[in-house]
């Protein structure tokens, strides 16, 4: 998916092929920003989507970005 990438920009992407096994901390992996200007409706805050706990997931590569480091592309569930 990324060899081609990682060819013609080796200090921008690093690729796996196969991808690479890896857990996945959901609280880090998207990390919410709540907005205290309008808070979740109840039905969102009693069933909506949390997102905890660890998974496996799939490293498919790392991307350098302009501001903040190294970027996983990993593709993995929400249970």
């Amino acid at each position: 998916m990324f060899d081609q990438a990682a060819r013609d920009n080796a200090e921008l992407v690093r690729a796996f092929t196969p991808a690479q096994p890896v857990w996945v901390v959901l609280g880090q992996a998207h990390r919410e920003q709540p907005r205290s200007d309008k808070p979740a409706p109840p039905v969102a805050r009693n069933r909506g989507l949390v997102l905890d706990g660890t998974v496996p997931g799939e490293l498919h590569a790392w991307v350098r970005s302009a501001r903040v480091g190294w970027l996983a592309l990993a593709s993995f569930s929400v249970p």
